[in-house]
């Protein structure tokens, strides 16, 4: 198999990241703040290592404000329940995901949506009309997941003019560098481009940001109390924490600093430069990726004229053995935005360890299928 669904989840995964998930399952075993003997006091230095090595990741000035999730979705939700209410307003920007969409439409508040032109320009004026004194967050996709558009996090940050900004790095997450601000929520999940595990998510946030528990319950700590903990990151992770998938996280994230995110987002990008390339020559092929290089990341979508994205995908999967997502990809805005809906398009998304052979046998297979229909 082929696997181009990177921007889904990545694969396959670098031996050290089962390797630290098989130590944390077979040989420390304990649940981390439960416990002073040996195998919990290992627990929780794997914990304390891996929060460390994560707030390095993004930049967070304090390690006890990262905390780990079961995944990007539920870092977005403790972000946005843990900030808004009913009768807030919050500023949406980007080709955004049903990850934001949903729990804004759970909450409540009234939402404006500022669109991206697509011409890689942004219009901070046209962003600063929608700001009201009620505006209690700006929501960004930081990267599309249908056809990789890149907003522009530090302009938005000036303009957002000190209003808490909500960063869904699922796209960008180890392949485009990110630094958490002291108003920054950052969102990212770990089996994407941190190379870690499914189930496991980050959520970083800066120092002028506060948070309510959406989830409360057991921390090992301040059990004498019916609320939750006054203190990070105890207040936000109740529970018994997923020690497995944070040790595998840890080890991905080892593994891509190693390697360098710039290095990781040029090896990326130059497949998909190279396969948009090719595309581009087979008839009866559209393609959606915005023109400006500095606006993008490297996953793009595509259709085939006179072909459903569903069967397309089936083909490349039934007859050339290659992995694409096709659909809406959980974000109907991009696709009405695009024109694409409601049966949306085929998504390239290669990753880190896809070689150029892997183009090869795609443009083949597109220009195939392309030729037949």
């Amino acid at each position: 198999m082929i696997y181009l669904d990177d921007a889904s989840t990545s694969f396959p995964k670098p031996p050290s990241v089962h390797e630290a998930m098989l130590h944390a399952l077979r040989d420390v075993g304990a649940n981390p703040g439960r416990g002073g003997y040996a195998s919990a006091r290992e627990a929780d230095r794997l914990l304390y290592e891996t929060r460390s090595l994560a707030a390095d990741f993004f930049g967070a000035a304090d390690s006890s404000r990262v905390v780990f999730t079961p995944g990007c979705t539920y870092s977005l939700n403790m972000a946005l329940k843990g900030l808004l209410k009913a009768g807030d307003h919050v500023v949406v920007c980007g080709r955004q995901h049903n990850a934001v969409v949903r729990p804004l439409a759970a909450v409540g508040p009234a939402v404006s949506n500022f669109d991206w032109d697509g011409r890689g320009q942004f219009d901070a004026k046209a962003f600063s009309r929608l700001l009201r004194p009620e505006t209690k967050a700006v929501v960004v996709n930081h990267a599309s997941n249908v056809d990789g558009l890149l907003f522009p996090l530090d302009e938005l940050r000036d303009a957002a003019n000190g209003v808490p900004l909500v960063i869904d790095c699922a796209q960008t997450a180890g392949v485009v560098e990110i630094r958490t601000g002291e108003r920054d929520v950052v969102c990212a999940p770990g089996h994407k481009g941190l190379w870690g595990s499914a189930g496991v998510g980050i959520l970083a946030f800066g120092k002028k940001i506060e948070l309510e528990p959406v989830v409360v319950g057991g921390t090992g700590s301040f059990s004498e109390d019916a609320g939750a903990p006054p203190a990070y990151p105890d207040r936000l992770e109740p529970g018994t924490m997923n020690l497995p998938g944070i040790a595998a996280l840890g080890a991905g994230m080892r593994e891509v600093g190693a390697v360098g995110v710039a290095n990781v987002f040029r090896k990326k990008m130059a497949l998909a430069l190279d396969a948009c390339e090719r595309l581009s020559k087979i008839r009866g092929v559209k393609i959606y990726w915005p023109a400006d290089e500095a606006r993008r990341v490297p996953l793009f979508s595509f259709t085939v004229e006179g072909l459903d994205p569903s069967e397309a995908a089936d083909l490349l999967d039934r007859d050339h053995g290659i992995a694409c997502r096709s659909g809406l990809h959980c974000a109907l805005r991009a696709h009405v935005e695009l024109g694409t809906f409601p049966v949306g398009t085929v998504r390239f998304a290669p990753g880190y360890f896809n070689v150029p052979g892997d183009v090869d046998a795609f443009a083949a297979a597109v220009g195939e299928i392309a030729k037949k229909r």
